[in-house]
């Protein structure tokens, strides 16, 4: 149809967007002008008329005469009496530096999430060390003693090989911890899939364990036993649980709070997570409470002031909040609340679930 509806005029406005003079496009078909990504948006706008609606109006983009794409809001307005005539006026406002915008927004906010867990990275060296010389100590201890059992007088095999396979476990296990640094160091697209919470704050609670030993804390979890989905960026949010974790054992070391205990509590509540990280540290005053979120705002003497900044700006990407607060006793809670993936729905082609926002 595009290909068919020829344009009659143009203003010199579009001319100037289109990069042409009016010889060049009138009498010439529309299509020539709408790349193929833009199909669904044309055929709305077509739908619409034939529907004998007054307008319709949409971001899409047009091609321009030298073959560069311009970001646009496309304005169809529809003749009153179309079977008295059939021409319909289109109008173009070019967006094209408002979209730029955006991207470099979102460009920066994903090198801004980046930066903070390549961050919390250099605050867990010492744990990530400790961790890989365990399974390499093990591989080692292992290793000898498959050596011993061989060089036996009579080699004892069933031994020799109960070692060669706690060296291979333990190898596996190495390769995990690797894998897992690895993924949050990398810089993620973005790009979001559906997980199961459980085991995500299992493994952020696993790779702070190290860490928040040192500190004098300990961190458990509590949470129900059915299955919670997320739809997201699972290194982010995991890297917000790590942050959280990690600031409530440095907040309990920097004061005289006994017996330090993180708990991480989880559980569906109606169509949302909620995730609690609690503490049982000397709280927040109500200065630090008002601005705990300000990109920069720290209370830390050697802190950047950039994790809670960071953690809030991927929560609320994800469609989700996060708030703090002091508990009834000692310590202060941090909550984070985001929606969760509903698995009810089956699609056409083999039963494998439709999945969509709660």
């Amino acid at each position: 149809m595009l290909d068919n509806t020829p344009i009659v005029g143009l203003n010199e406005k579009a001319c100037q967007m289109l990069g042409v003079v009016p010889t060049e496009a009138v009498g010439r078909p529309l299509g020539l002008w709408c790349p193929d990504e833009t199909m669904a948006v044309w055929n709305r706008v077509f739908l619409d008329y034939i529907s004998l609606k007054v307008s319709h109006e949409a971001e899409t983009v047009i091609r321009c005469k030298d073959g560069s794409d311009l970001d646009v809001i496309l304005s169809a307005a529809y003749p009153k009496r179309p079977d008295e005539q059939v021409f319909v006026v289109v109008g173009l406002v070019d967006i094209s530096e408002r979209i730029a915008r955006e991207k470099a927004l979102a460009r920066a906010q994903l090198d801004l999430a980046h930066a903070g867990r390549v961050s919390i990275l250099g605050e867990l060296a010492a744990s990530i060390t400790h961790e890989i010389n365990q399974p390499l100590s093990a591989i080692m201890a292992n290793g000898n003693a498959a050596l011993r059992w061989l060089n036996r007088p009579v080699a004892d095999l069933d031994e020799a090989r109960a070692a060669i396979g706690h060296m291979i476990l333990e190898g596996e296990r190495a390769s995990r911890i690797i894998a897992r640094t690895r993924a949050m160091a990398m810089k993620g697209s973005g790009e979001h899939s559906v997980f199961e919470l459980k085991p995500t704050l299992e493994e952020a609670i696993e790779i702070t364990r190290r860490q928040i030993g040192l500190l004098g804390a300990s961190c458990t979890m509590h949470g129900c036993d059915t299955s919670v989905r997320i739809l997201g960026d699972r290194v982010q949010l995991q890297q917000v649980i790590i942050n959280l974790i990690v600031n409530a054992a440095q907040a309990m070391t920097s004061a005289t709070c006994g017996d330090g205990r993180v708990e991480v509590h989880f559980r569906a509540e109606g169509r949302r997570a909620i995730v609690r990280v609690i503490d049982s540290g000397p709280g927040l005053d109500a200065a630090s409470a008002a601005r705990l979120f300000e990109a920069f705002f720290t209370t830390k003497t050697d802190g950047m002031g950039m994790g809670l900044s960071v953690s809030k700006g991927i929560v609320e990407a994800h469609g989700g909040t996060i708030a703090a607060c002091n508990n009834a006793g000692p310590g202060c809670t941090f909550t984070v609340d985001i929606p969760i993936v509903l698995a009810d729905e089956q699609d056409v082609d083999g039963g494998s679930p439709a999945l969509r926002f709660a």
